[in-house]
């Protein structure tokens, strides 16, 4: 019998994936298990009552989960069937059950199966603090190559032609895809022939087109190929290339993307294998497992003590090697490191680190309890 609802200090068994939401994180063990951590006033950890949480918290009636994505509010699992979970805030009707009614436990999202990838998009409606509901939606790569997008849509973010909100998963026109990437109002996928296509709102260029026009179906990225994995924040988007190049393009809205039009690819870093983005900051992991951030820093979530913001990528110095996967949230972020281990940096006020208390703010890594061994 599965212990659901179980707390815990340091996990027994290593995640293998983990996520960050607007003040929550989650992750998935080896057995398929998701733990979380954070704010949960409206049920985005999956364990009915548990409130804000700063140590793992099992998600309640889920079981066989192989990957996370976290939006603002809410949460999904990609299950190892293909099946996909939701749980948390579901006023766009971003959990894809068909309703828009909150729900504290996962829920099944509907006409969705042979899940390969998911994402979760969302950010405040106004200011970012911890009782702003938010907007959300959710979209899946199926196996098939397809995108199904499903939740807010006001900004055209789902790619299916309009600005209508969608309660269940709706098909668009994007083919050959094999992941995807879900922001505030914009969306990208990455095809299999290493190709980008982006779609939503593009006032600060963040579908990379070379315009500032918001598109309601996918428009490819330009002056770009060998793609790898994709990230988006909040007014940007980034791509890392096979060649070990991360382009990024839009606005950090305290920084900018190199020298070139923001609405074009700009070359921020070399050498890297992996990359991700909360609302305003990006981190990647280079080929030695070193961990290098940039972008807005109010928080810590940089994890190099200074102010404001960096332009340009700085290395953690804590995390010199040894980190296989950076998650980053709304101003979080955490890295999972190669011997099991979690470290955790930024803001920390619902516990969103699970480092073992509620600090407004972490300018350096310390140990999370989403890891082995952590004290």
């Amino acid at each position: 019998m599965d212990d659901i609802g179980q707390r815990s200090a340091a996990l027994e068994d290593p995640l293998i994936q983990l996520s960050g939401g607007g003040h929550h994180s989650c992750g998935v063990d080896i057995n398929g298990a998701v733990w979380c951590a954070g704010r949960d006033n409206l049920g985005q950890l999956g364990n009915p009552g548990s409130g804000s949480v700063n140590q793992p918290t099992q998600v309640s009636s889920l079981s066989g989960a192989v990957e996370v994505a976290m939006g603002f509010n809410h949460s999904c699992a990609r299950l190892a069937d293909g099946r996909v979970r939701c749980w948390g805030r579901n006023l766009e009707g971003q959990l894809g059950n068909g309703s828009q009614d909150d729900r504290t436990a996962p829920v099944a999202v509907l006409a969705l199966g042979n899940a390969i990838d998911i994402d979760a998009g969302g950010a405040p409606t106004a200011g970012f603090n911890q009782n702003d509901a938010g907007l959300g939606h959710t979209c899946a790569v199926r196996e098939s190559g397809r995108v199904a997008c499903w939740g807010a849509n006001s900004w055209g973010q789902l790619g299916d032609g309009t600005t209508q909100r969608r309660l269940t998963p709706t098909n668009i026109d994007q083919t050959n895809a094999v992941a995807v990437s879900a922001s505030r109002y914009h969306t990208c996928a990455l095809r299999s022939d290493g190709i980008v296509r982006c779609w939503g709102r593009n006032t600060y260029g963040q579908l990379g087109d070379g315009s500032t026009i918001t598109r309601f179906t996918p428009v490819r990225v330009r002056n770009l190929t060998g793609v790898v994995a994709i990230a988006t924040g909040d007014s940007y988007s980034c791509a890392l290339q096979d060649t070990g190049d991360l382009w990024c393009w839009g606005s950090g809205l305290t920084y900018d993307f190199g020298d070139g039009p923001p609405e074009l690819p700009n070359l921020v870093a070399s050498g890297m294998v992996s990359v991700d983005a909360g609302i305003n900051h990006t981190c990647m992991i280079d080929e030695g497992g070193g961990v290098y951030c940039f972008g807005y820093d109010i928080f810590g979530q940089v994890g190099n003590p200074g102010c404001c913001a960096f332009d340009t990528p700085v290395l953690v110095d804590e995390i010199p090697s040894g980190a296989v996967q950076v998650a980053l949230g709304g101003e979080h972020s955490l890295a999972l490191l190669d011997d099991g281990t979690v470290l955790g940096w930024g803001r920390d006020d619902s516990g969103q680190l699970a480092a073992g208390s509620f600090d407004s703010s972490r300018e350096s890594p310390v140990s999370s309890f989403f890891g082995l061994d952590a004290p």
